[in-house]
C-alpha cells in the first residue's frame, strides 16, 4: 500500500477542485508543455481534456481520501497514446512534472496563510 500523504490536502479538496480549468489552463500554456506538444503535432487543448484534467481529476480524488497515490486510472491510457504518438518516456516526464509545478505553484500562490507548514513536511 502506498502512503497517501496528500491526505494532509483534504481540508482544500474544495478550492483545488474549483480551481481545475485554470491548472490545466496554465499547464498546456508552460513552455515545455507547448513545444514538446508542438512536436508531435497534438492539440493542447485535446491533451488538457483528455489526459491534464482527468489525471487532475484523479488527484483531486485522492485528495479527498477517495483513491490511493500511484492508482490513477487514466495513466495506462496516457501510457498507451504516448507509445502510439511515439512520445518518449522523458517527455512524458516532463509534461508530468509541468502539471505538478503548475499545482505546487497554484497551491502556494494561493493558499498562503491558509496552510501550516506541516503539510509541505
Amino acid at each position: 500500500m502506498i502512503c497517501n500523504d496528500f491526505i494532509r490536502l483534504t481540508p482544500f479538496a474544495n478550492e483545488l477542485e474549483g480551481a481545475t480549468e485554470k491548472i490545466c489552463t496554465q499547464w498546456i500554456q508552460r513552455q515545455r508543455v507547448i513545444q514538446t506538444l508542438a512536436a508531435h503535432r497534438l492539440s493542447p487543448n485535446f491533451f488538457k481534456k483528455h489526459f491534464g484534467e482527468r489525471i487532475y481529476g484523479a488527484f483531486i480524488t485522492i485528495v479527498r481520501g477517495n483513491g490511493e497515490a500511484g492508482n490513477c486510472p487514466i495513466i495506462l491510457i496516457l501510457l498507451h497514446f504516448c507509445e502510439d504518438k511515439h512520445i518518449k518516456l522523458h517527455e512524458l516526464y516532463l509534461l508530468c512534472s509541468e502539471l505538478k509545478n503548475v499545482v505546487l505553484f497554484y497551491f502556494i500562490k494561493n493558499m498562503q496563510g491558509k496552510v501550516e507548514d506541516t503539510v509541505f513536511w
